[in-house]
């Protein structure tokens, strides 16, 4: 229905193309680690899960877009030396970036623009809290950091080995000013990154509703697809709260907006 009402395929082509970066990852995860892992795919891209899989396995590109092509054959590259799942979902993550940045240079879109750069900030600082959380060392947040935000990724640098009360504070002059300190103060107190997740999830649907007025663009195509993806995790997190006997007020407090 998305490819049948888009006033602008390339800009909605972006947000449909990310399934098959997702399957892609699957498919090269599978063909490293031996094992089938179909519930991991979805129907929901551009191109056909099947034929993607056999053009992964076979080594065989010819026929998708450039852009997921040189991803794949990136990531097979690296598979006869050794690579390991994390740096797949590093060059697909990445390679999928770009292509979205170029698109949205080239359509001069103000909203993809936007929405592009904040995802990229707010997933990065994710990543980073996460990654203190498991304690890990900073390499592991250095190869998994996605490049193109406006955060620089010095300040991650200069962030990660402070104490916790200081952490919040090396991002209070970014463009999202206190509110986002706030948030990555309330993640690191409460020791729950999903805290952040949310914001960064409601962050981006307001973002999209602010740009979804104009019924003459794109915008109200791509808004009425993401609300969909957002209603269909909001149901998988009450779901999978339920089925682990989680409290409704706890569900609840995780959930993130569906419309702003």
């Amino acid at each position: 229905m998305i490819n049948k009402i888009t006033p602008d395929e390339a800009l909605s082509d972006i947000f449909l193309y990310k399934y098959d970066y997702q399957n892609a990852k699957a498919y090269l995860k599978m063909k490293i680690s031996g094992r089938d892992e179909d519930n991991a795919v979805t129907d929901a891209g551009k191109l056909d899960a099947k034929e993607l899989r056999e053009m992964v396995f076979e080594q065989d590109t010819k026929g998708l877009p450039e852009h997921l092509a040189k991803a794949i054959n990136d990531v097979l590259k690296q598979i006869a030396v050794g690579i390991t799942p994390q740096q797949v979902d590093t060059i697909m993550d990445t390679a999928y970036t770009k292509w979205c940045q170029g698109v949205a240079k080239e359509g001069n879109s103000r909203f993809l623009k936007e929405y592009i750069l904040t995802k990229i900030d707010l997933s990065n600082i994710l990543m980073m809290l996460r990654v203190r959380r498991m304690e890990a060392d900073f390499e592991f947040l250095h190869e998994s950091f996605v490049q193109g935000g406006s955060i620089e990724f010095s300040v991650f640098q200069k962030a990660y080995k402070q104490t916790d009360e200081a952490v919040p504070k090396y991002f209070k002059n970014t463009k999202y000013g206190r509110k986002l300190e706030k948030s990555i103060e309330e993640a690191i107190q409460s020791k729950h990154t999903w805290v952040f997740g949310k914001y960064l999830d409601n962050m981006l649907t307001k973002i999209m509703s602010e740009y979804s007025r104009d019924i003459f663009k794109v915008e109200p195509v791509i808004a009425y697809l993401i609300k969909k993806e957002n209603e269909a995790t909001v149901i998988r997190m009450i779901m999978t709260g339920k089925l682990n006997n989680i409290p409704a007020d706890t569900i609840k407090e995780r959930l993130r907006e569906i419309y702003v």
